[in-house]
């Protein structure tokens, strides 16, 4: 299940759903439809009686660059992959409080910066990780997040992250947060 678009380079179809308690990355040959490799994470977590109507996702489509693929989870768990094998590469755990109705925005890539909205409805932060190693390099802790993937963009001579949160609409400095 999930609402996840499918994600499709070169000659792979990379899937990414929720089977049983699992999150679960495949690649498939395009053509054939043989399924090349699948990565599964436990993922277990208790829906908002108010989202039942929309499944247990993940809704954040997987963000592909440079050979690696991102993925958000539903409780917010952070995930880099290798695009050819399915390797875990590095991995961000869920943060403590969970997102009210769980996450729906996908992660954005921008030079050596994967950027995400991580944390729960009341808390939580806009966060750039080093896209080799998970590390973070900054977060911006105004409030917690909405669901729409930012963008990043030049306004006013500055490269911005630019996102909807839970009360704000913000432009933060890409370099620095």
């Amino acid at each position: 299940t999930g609402y996840a678009t499918p994600l499709v380079v070169g000659a792979r179809v990379y899937t990414f759903t929720r089977q049983g308690e699992d999150e679960v990355l495949t690649a498939f040959d395009a053509a054939s439809a043989k399924q090349l490799w699948r990565a599964a994470y436990p993922a277990a977590f208790t829906m908002n009686p108010a989202t039942r109507g929309h499944g247990p996702g993940p809704k954040s489509t997987p963000t592909f660059a440079n050979g690696r693929i991102f993925t958000l989870g539903m409780t917010g768990v952070v995930l880099a992959f290798d695009a050819a094998t399915g390797r875990v590469l590095w991995q961000f755990p869920a943060p403590p409080v969970q997102p009210q109705y769980h996450t729906a925005m996908s992660p954005v890539v921008e030079g050596n910066l994967v950027i995400v909205h991580v944390g729960g409805q009341d808390e939580g932060a806009l966060t750039a990780f080093d896209v080799a190693t998970g590390k973070v390099v900054w977060q911006w802790t105004g409030d917690g997040p909405a669901y729409g993937s930012p963008v990043v963009a030049t306004l006013g001579g500055t490269r911005q992250v630019i996102t909807f949160t839970q009360e704000n609409f913000v432009g933060v400095a890409l370099d620095t947060g």
